[in-house]
């Protein structure tokens, strides 16, 4: 049989072994404490750069929506504008009149003077 026998032992002996024995339960204890709070605080840490990188990609995620909402609205306008200036186009008179003006084409008998847009350009 192996270690000391108790029944053998002395008061002092009895003592020093209880003793002995406390401290190698606190000790196991004590490694167990820190086994559980490093592997809490691992899952903690890990948890915790999931949710910061979470956080960040969100954000980043938002502010490209709202640079893509930003250029719809102004694609949106562009394509209104140009779906005017077609229609415009097909009215025969306001052709006429925009190539007149923008090619300085006349009408027989038509003529055409140049006047400066600012007068105040001019002084």
């Amino acid at each position: 049989m192996r270690g000391p026998r108790i029944s053998d032992a002395s008061d002092k002996e009895l003592a020093r072994l209880r003793q002995k024995g406390k401290k190698a339960t606190e000790e196991v204890h004590r490694k167990r404490r820190v086994r559980y709070l490093t592997v809490f605080s691992l899952i903690f840490l890990i948890l915790g750069v999931q949710l910061i990188l979470n956080i960040t990609t969100t954000h980043r995620i938002k502010s490209e929506i709202q640079t893509n909402k930003t250029s719809l609205v102004q694609q949106k306008e562009r394509n209104r504008r140009l779906k005017i200036k077609r229609n415009n186009l097909k009215d025969p008179d306001y052709l006429a009149k925009y190539i007149r003006y923008k090619f300085y084409y006349s009408k027989k008998g038509e003529r055409i003077y140049n006047i400066p847009e600012n007068s105040k350009d001019n002084q």
